[in-house]
């Protein structure tokens, strides 16, 4: 793979010395954990990731979007606004090498492996790391939305998933549907999210009513990774809130990084009005599970999905099924769609020869 973002040492020095930090903190951080259904870690990210990978991935989505640049409001199109809600999760987006080397920051793997009862590697040049495999899940830039509505339609904005937008509907939802846990989640964020910004809100401890909601109310349901609730029945947010589960807004330092129980109820939240200080959205969605926890069967499903240069769910071990390569197309002008189908015919290619996701640059078995 690309090495042009190999840590120095002093980062290497600033990972063992975080990870002493993490460690004597765990008990505090798993307590959370078990009790809210999250918790937030900080500083697994330094400034100086932070400002590069957050560099990258803007890179990566103007190179995506024929004309629009982060630095100039009016380049803004309706195709970026109304088809990239809060995930880059189409045309091979969770294989840019930023994303790949924000899974491989040894800081990351360390607070999966705590989680599961791992032991952390202390971060040379040569350590492999904890046996874990990782999502190759979505990334999200979104601008401000006060850049955004200096440039396009209602319409336009109504339908981002990340716009300050009152009459956007809750779509709380569950990841999981079997009841015992299975999968931890995660984003790392390159950007503050404070409390009035887009951000993760959890029905908080929901994750301790999840077996007791599928045998009492929900009843049995095909999907084992997915459920919408209010959708069988409408009363369903409520069931929860009756047991003391209220919605929280979680606010995040730049550089840190939440997990939690994929039993928890959770949702996107868009920026409010209201927010003093326009804020874009830079973040990446990784999971990690124990390699112990994946089947033979699905293992091979991960390989060629990676071979085949295809993006998968935040499941890391199991249920692996493939994003869709084509964008909604619905917005592209003619030109962008002769792009678009250029990039979906070596994307076929690239399949057809299992030469792996093309941003790649080399490929170690």
């Amino acid at each position: 793979m690309n090495t042009s973002s190999v840590i120095s040492n002093a980062e290497e020095r600033n990972a063992e010395l975080w990870l002493e930090e993490i460690m004597a903190l765990l008990p505090e951080f798993k307590a959370h954990l078990e009790k809210h259904g999250w918790v937030v870690f900080p500083k697994v990210f330094t400034e100086k990731q932070c400002k590069e990978l957050a560099a990258r991935l803007i890179k990566a989505t103007e190179d995506r979007y024929k004309g629009f640049s982060a630095s100039d409001p009016n380049s803004i199109t309706a195709r970026y606004a109304s088809t990239r809600r809060s995930m880059e999760q189409r045309e091979g987006a969770g294989h840019e090498q930023a994303c790949h080397d924000a899974r491989a920051n040894p800081n990351v793997r360390n607070l999966f492996a705590l989680l599961w009862g791992l032991e952390p590697t202390a971060r040379t040049s040569t350590d492999v790391g904890p046996p874990l495999l990782s999502s190759t899940d979505a990334y999200c830039y979104a601008v401000a939305h006060e850049e955004m509505s200096k440039t396009l339609a209602p319409h336009h904005r109504r339908n981002d998933g990340d716009f300050a937008n009152e009459e956007k509907k809750p779509w709380w939802h569950l990841d999981q549907t079997t009841s015992v846990l299975e999968c931890y989640q995660g984003f790392a964020t390159f950007e503050e999210i404070g409390p009035k910004d887009a951000c993760v809100c959890f029905l908080d401890g929901s994750h301790r009513h999840h077996k007791e909601f599928f045998e009492t109310k929900a009843g049995k349901i095909d999907k084992r990774n997915w459920y919408m609730l209010n959708k069988k029945s409408p009363d369903e947010l409520d069931w929860f809130k009756a047991k003391g589960c209220e919605p929280v807004n979680v606010t995040m330092p730049k550089g840190s990084f939440v997990i939690w129980d994929s039993r928890l109820v959770h949702q996107g939240s868009p920026a409010m009005k209201t927010r003093e200080v326009p804020r874009d959205r830079i973040l990446a969605y990784i999971s990690m599970a124990p390699v112990s926890m994946c089947s033979h069967a699905d293992l091979e499903r991960k390989r060629n999905a990676f071979y085949n240069g295809d993006m998968t769910t935040h499941w890391p071990h199991k249920y692996i099924s493939a994003f869709p390569f084509s964008p909604n197309t619905r917005y592209l002008s003619s030109e962008e769609l002769a792009e678009h189908n250029v990039k979906k015919m070596a994307y076929t290619q690239r399949k057809k020869a299992k030469l792996g996701p093309p941003n790649i640059d080399t490929i170690t078995d």
